[in-house]
């Protein structure tokens, strides 16, 4: 992308992370993402050299979120940003970016930063922060894990090769078995899964010009009401306590050559 030999990029949400290519044009957003902040962290990739001008083309799905907003663009382009909370206490919080904030203070932890990093956090940080020393070289926010926070995390094995990775929540939602999954652009066939260790074993895709649409069904099972308002005599809104139960229902195959099932 930098040098100009690559022209055009298709990237998941990762692209929120950032590209500093100055040279980037123009993003096409398949899709409203979840929040406003993640729809700018994607658009702001383009039009990152001085006074270059981008274009941003947002193309909606057939959603009420992405039908919305293309119908009412002047409500994302005037509404301020999300706001992002997160409880300090949290210990999956604290395990995964201590190692960043110890390492970018080079372990100096004051009490002065008591106030900014909360009791939780800074007592964490004060309790090691004597044992950390920089070195040189290393980042500990390149060992971050960025396949979700939440479940497992699946690797993809080729025969011996490992080829690559991925969430549990997108395991049920891509990787069942029979499925096929094409991972950095090659197919393959989702054999079986080993939850021991972790470990999608994938086989060569049979046919080859096979793949996979699954078919989901989901089911929502309100457990408890614990609040409400009403407008007017049409509009209520609950707030309560609901399960969401999602089922894999079937999966077709469809010849990609004539897309006939």
């Amino acid at each position: 992308m930098k040098d100009g030999s690559k022209r055009l990029i298709f990237s998941t949400n990762a692209l929120e992370l950032g590209i500093d290519v100055g040279g980037l044009d123009g993003i096409i957003l398949a899709g409203f993402p979840d929040t406003v902040m993640s729809a700018w962290q994607r658009i702001g990739r383009a039009g990152r050299s001085w006074d270059k001008d981008a274009f941003v083309l947002y193309y909606a799905m057939n959603n009420p979120v992405d039908k919305f907003h293309a119908a009412n663009l002047q409500a994302f382009l005037n509404k301020p940003l999300d706001e992002i909370v997160a409880d300090p206490s949290n210990e999956e919080l604290i395990k995964n970016h201590l190692p960043s904030l110890l390492h970018e203070a080079e372990g100096n932890i004051t009490l002065s930063s008591k106030d900014i990093l909360g009791e939780p956090f800074y007592s964490a940080a004060e309790k090691i922060a004597s044992s950390v020393r920089p070195v040189k070289g290393y980042r500990p926010q390149q060992h971050i894990n960025l396949r979700g926070i939440g479940g497992k995390n699946w690797v993809l094995k080729y025969g011996n090769e490992e080829v690559g990775s991925m969430s549990d929540y997108h395991r049920f939602k891509e990787a069942f078995i029979g499925s096929i999954l094409i991972h950095s652009g090659r197919k393959y066939q989702v054999d079986r899964t080993e939850g021991s260790t972790n470990e999608i074993q994938l086989i060569a895709p049979n046919p080859e010009y096979a793949i996979t649409v699954p078919y989901f069904i989901k089911h929502l099972d309100v457990q408890d009401i614990f609040d409400g308002l009403k407008w007017n005599d049409g509009i209520l809104v609950h707030l309560g306590k609901t399960y969401l139960y999602e089922v894999l229902n079937s999966v077709n195959v469809v010849d990609e050559r004539s897309d006939t099932e």
